[in-house]
C-alpha cells in the first residue's frame, strides 16, 4: 500500500508538477483570489517587457518564473498551471483573447524597434551612400526620410525617401525589414 502512495505522490510530482509553486492547484487558487496569471519559463524572449505591459489590459498579470534552467516537474506544473488560466481567460475574454493579445504585444515590441529598424537600414551601403550625397548637396540641411510602417507579410514595412522641393514624395527604396532579427531585404516595386 504504501508503495502504491509513494508511486502516486512521485508520479503527480513529476508529471503534474504538484508539489511545485505552479500546478492545477495553485492555479485555481489564482483565480479564486481574482490574481490569474501566465506564467513563462526558460530562455527569455524578446517581448517579454511588453507582454508583461499590455497583460494588465486583459485581467491578468504575465510572470516569468524561472530562466533556462527548469526541472522537468517545475516545467509540466507550469504547463498545466497555464492551461488551467487560459481556460479561465477563454471563458471570461473570449477564445480569441490569446490572438488579440499576441497582436498587442507584438505592436507594442515593433513600436519600440522603429529607431533600431532605422539605424538598420541607414547601415545599408546603397542607403548610405545616398544619405551621404544628399547631405553633402544641401550642405547638411538635408537628409534620407526612413519611414517605418506597420508590418505586412511580403509587402514592405520600410520605405527609403525624399520630400522633393515640390512637396512631394519620392521614393528610393523600399525594404521588409523583420523587427526581431533586424534581417532586411529590398523588395522592387
Amino acid at each position: 500500500m504504501t508503495i502504491v502512495v509513494v508511486s502516486g505522490l512521485i508520479v503527480l510530482y513529476f508529471f503534474c508538477g504538484l508539489f511545485t509553486p505552479y500546478n492545477y492547484f495553485t492555479a485555481k487558487w489564482d483565480i479564486a483570489q481574482n490574481r490569474p496569471r501566465i506564467l513563462q519559463y526558460g530562455e527569455a524572449m524578446n517581448t517579454d517587457e511588453q507582454a508583461v505591459k499590455i497583460a494588465a489590459n486583459f485581467g491578468f498579470t504575465y510572470d516569468i518564473v524561472a530562466g533556462c534552467l527548469v526541472t522537468t516537474p517545475l516545467v509540466n506544473g507550469v504547463d498545466i498551471y497555464n492551461s488551467v488560466t487560459t481556460k479561465y481567460l477563454d471563458n471570461k475574454l473570449g477564445s480569441n483573447w490569446k490572438k488579440k493579445f499576441d497582436f498587442q504585444v507584438d505592436s507594442l515590441f515593433r513600436e519600440v524597434r522603429v529607431d533600431t529598424i532605422r539605424k538598420t537600414i541607414l547601415a545599408i551601403d546603397e542607403v548610405k551612400e545616398l544619405d551621404n550625397y544628399l547631405d553633402s548637396a544641401s550642405n547638411g540641411k538635408e537628409h534620407l526620410f526612413i519611414w517605418v510602417l506597420p508590418q505586412e507579410k511580403n509587402n514592405p514595412n520600410v520605405r527609403v525617401s525624399r520630400k522633393m522641393p515640390d512637396s512631394t514624395i519620392r521614393v528610393f527604396y523600399n525594404y521588409q525589414v523583420d523587427p526581431y532579427s533586424l534581417q532586411a531585404s529590398s523588395i522592387q516595386y
